[in-house]
């Protein structure tokens, strides 16, 4: 079997001459595979052509990557699908636009406008886009505290949410559905809290019992299997930081098999 030897093999191909050099036959497992054989193809094409000739080298070639997922997030790299396509790069996450609607108390979101060739350009050349939710201190502005005062931290960062008030997990797991909701989006991705300057999390009497790091992973955990009923198959990413460091272990053991970590 040609292709037993080949590491993630949805991605690998094969690039072999016709019988008489009568050509090239492209093959591949994938549309994946099938785009970076008519990737390296055109390398090769390219590094003879003039303007008078093409040459067509007969060459056999057995390919796949090393690493099944490669790429950039954030800046202004979704500016440069086409030139990350030509290098086999796959994957690009970008922070999302959030908002909590406070009459409803609904959450909102969506991939922000300059970044929505992501989900257009970005599958025809094979890159998959995961939207983010932004790390978790950092959603004033969103609504969020004006819809659920009650979700304000107490003490500790301004900014950080009581993972002691239930209310987040419903709020989280509809920017986890409206982001899964949109065409081609198979993940996404959500960043534990960043940086608590030394001052921690919520310091409720609730919250002071708790590892607030655990408690976060937990509640993201159950946001995503909410977001689930909604969107089945929809999968998760979380994204670690100096902030979780000394809870990791705990993190990666309550963490199912199936959440990618970062």
């Amino acid at each position: 079997e040609p292709w037993k030897g080949f590491k993630n093999a949805a991605q690998a191909y094969r690039i072999v001459p016709e019988a008489a050099g009568r050509g090239l036959r492209l093959i591949a497992l994938s549309d994946r595979g099938l785009y970076y054989a008519g990737k390296t193809l055109q390398q090769l094409l390219r590094a003879r052509l003039t303007p008078q000739a093409v040459e067509v080298p007969l060459v056999a070639v057995r390919d796949w990557p090393e690493m099944e997922t490669r790429g950039l997030w954030g800046g202004d790299s979704f500016y440069c699908l086409p030139w990350l396509a030509e290098r086999k790069l796959n994957y690009q996450e970008n922070i999302s636009r959030l908002t909590v609607d406070r009459a409803t108390k609904r959450g909102h979101a969506s991939v922000k406008d300059y970044a929505a060739q992501l989900l257009t350009l970005g599958p025809q050349m094979g890159i998959e886009h995961t939207p983010v939710v932004l790390h978790l201190e950092k959603l004033q502005g969103t609504g969020l505290f004006e819809a659920y005062p009650e979700l304000r931290g107490q003490g500790g960062k301004p900014g950080v949410v009581c993972y002691s008030q239930p209310a987040f997990v419903g709020v989280l797991a509809d920017w986890i559905a409206d982001l899964g909701s949109q065409p081609t989006v198979e993940r996404v991705d959500v960043w534990f809290t960043e940086n608590l300057a030394g001052k921690g999390g919520c310091q409720c009497a609730k919250c002071r019992k708790q590892n607030w790091a655990l408690a976060e992973a937990r509640t993201v955990l159950a946001a995503w299997k909410e977001a689930q009923k909604r969107r089945p198959g929809l999968q998760l990413r979380v994204l670690t930081s100096e902030a979780t460091y000394d809870a990791n272990a705990d993190i990666f053991a309550a963490i199912p098999r199936e959440v990618g970590i970062w």
